[in-house]
């Protein structure tokens, strides 16, 4: 206990929110341990008050602000031994015994008694946080609690605090302490956006270079008497306790509560500094769910421009073992954070640019690497086959991140490749005296290659099988959609009859390659059944094909 307010103390002098929040962690067992072993769960409350009213070590604060901390650690205090406990009887294969829930429920209590000491004004801004560790380990106790109830109640399965979503047969609904604890973050949002504060007389100014100040933040004129100065405001935390809330609502699938979030945020823009004054760290997270909301609403370019601003302040991936091993855990959680983002980032780049990652943008990251390489392969060459397997074989990942789908548009752009390949391997002609390619490519090639690049057999032909006709592979019709989708891709419709057709294809703008769409124009010609207007529709034909 003494260790515990030597801490705060300290931090308390230096006005140092972070060091002060680092004595509110429930983590590391031998300091957990030796809180409890200093104390006993019946004269903590009287050691607790003794520490902080009447021992003249403690920093010298106001008579509310001592009490509202009191309340504080005496809940923590309560929380801590319900955790040391549960925790020890886990290790001792007794986990059906430990109380999970008890220890979220005690948590719960300790986040109040925060959210009550600011309501109330009893608490600076600079302490603002000890909120950040109150929302997260809130939600990370909550996903523990659920998970001995899943375990040893039959319920739901376990869960992995490094993926934003729920995992496979989670139904909705089976999450209470979660969806507890998404309430209580929200309660914190909502402290945070629509603070009041003022200083107490009694309250020295924070100092300039305590962690909440380091940003450089420009002091505004003349606030309104009602709220606090922006610089000493708790919306410095907002979008930390925003992360929070979306990675709780990614787990719970409520993506439609992370929209009213951000609803929140942008009509409280007038009074809030820009995105680019908050922390590096924040505006990272930020982004990176932002991103991901609108590739799931299917806004490809906006999900880009929120997933590349993510990947840009994020950290440059280690390279070699001497930069990871100078890095330590920071370097680790900077690559792995620039995969989740790249994990999202690869296909909305397929879809709006049609850019595909290079070797060396996927090598830092073995498990992206095995998951897309194949697909860059199969993409390149055209091979319709080979994409559909590599696509089936990582369906498990890509379903569960939901990205499976947009990885299944790309698909469209091997078609193109192949269709290019059939461009190429026609060969020159002589137009006016000049060797160029060749233009006119007849749909039956197009058919044939869809057919060798799907792996289908038969071609499209008729095979009987016990006397009955019975087509397989790629037909004509199918064929000529897929090179009307090129058309309409390439923004240049054409009009279009039935019976026969040439595919005209721009040489030039084909060349271009992966990156660029070709440019494709097709031109039908009728030809009459009729004998008598033969000559006719000859003469059209040729008229259409000159234009």
């Amino acid at each position: 206990m003494d260790d515990l307010f030597t801490t705060f103390h300290t931090a308390h002098q230096a006005r140092n929110g972070y060091t002060l929040a680092q004595t509110l962690l429930p983590t590391f067992a031998p300091r957990l341990r030796a809180l409890t072993s200093s104390t006993t769960p019946t004269s903590f409350p009287t050691d607790l008050r003794y520490k902080t009213i009447y021992d003249p070590a403690f920093p010298a604060t106001s008579k509310s602000e001592t009490t509202a901390w009191l309340d504080v650690y005496t809940a923590y205090y309560r929380c801590v031994f319900a955790l040391v406990a549960a925790e020890e009887l886990t290790a001792n294969g007794r986990g059906a015994e430990a109380r999970w829930v008890g220890v979220y429920e005690a948590w719960k209590e300790t986040v109040n008694a925060l959210i009550k000491g600011y309501a109330a004004g009893h608490f600076a801004a600079w302490t603002v946080p000890c909120l950040y560790v109150g929302g997260k380990w809130a939600r990370v106790l909550a996903m523990r609690a659920d998970e001995a109830v899943a375990r040893y109640g039959g319920k739901i399965g376990g869960y992995e605090d490094e993926d934003v979503w729920a995992g496979e047969g989670e139904a909705a609904g089976k999450h209470d302490n979660l969806e507890d604890a998404a309430r209580l973050i929200n309660r914190i949002f909502s402290l945070c956006i629509g603070d009041r504060y003022v200083f107490p007389k009694s309250s020295p100014a924070a100092s300039p270079t305590g962690p909440v100040h380091r940003y450089r933040r420009p002091r505004l004129t003349n606030p309104p008497s009602n709220r606090a100065p922006i610089e000493d405001s708790r919306k410095w935390a907002l979008y930390n306790i925003t992360n929070l809330l979306f990675a709780t609502y990614f787990r719970l699938n409520s993506l439609s509560l992370c929209k009213t979030i951000l609803r929140s945020l942008r009509a409280s823009t007038t009074d809030m500094p820009p995105l680019s004054s908050f922390p590096k760290s924040h505006v990272v997270t930020f982004n990176y769910y932002v991103g991901i909301l609108h590739f799931l609403s299917e806004d490809y370019p906006a999900a880009e421009e929120a997933l590349t601003s993510s990947l840009r302040l994020c950290p440059r991936p280690s390279s070699g073992n001497g930069a990871r091993a100078a890095g330590g855990a920071s370097s680790k959680v900077a690559d792995r954070n620039r995969e989740r983002i790249l994990t999202y980032l690869i296909p909305t780049r397929l879809l709006t640019v049609r850019q595909l990652p290079s070797h060396g943008l996927l090598a830092p990251y073995p498990r992206l690497q095995g998951l897309f390489a194949p697909l860059v392969a199969c993409l390149k060459r055209g091979d319709l086959a080979g994409f559909d397997a590599a696509l089936e074989e990582g369906a498990g990942v890509f379903v569960r991140k939901r990205v499976y789908l947009t990885l299944e548009r790309g698909r469209e752009l091997a078609v193109r490749n192949l269709f290019r390949k059939v461009f190429l391997a026609g060969g020159w002609e002589e137009v006016g005296g000049k060797r160029v390619r060749r233009t006119r490519v007849p749909v039956e090639e197009f058919r044939v290659a869809l057919n060798l690049g799907s792996g289908t057999r038969g071609g499209g032909d008729q095979v009987m099988d016990g006397g009955v006709g019975e087509e397989v592979g790629i037909d004509r019709d199918e064929a000529e959609c897929w090179v009307a989708n090129c058309v309409c891709k390439a923004s240049e419709e054409r009009a279009a009859r039935h019976n026969w057709f040439e595919a005209i294809i721009d040489s030039v703008a084909v060349k271009a390659g992966t990156g660029n769409a070709p440019c494709v124009r097709i031109s039908r010609q009728m030809q009459d059944r009729d004998e008598e207007d033969e000559d006719k529709n000859s003469e059209e034909a040729e008229s259409d094909h000159d234009t």
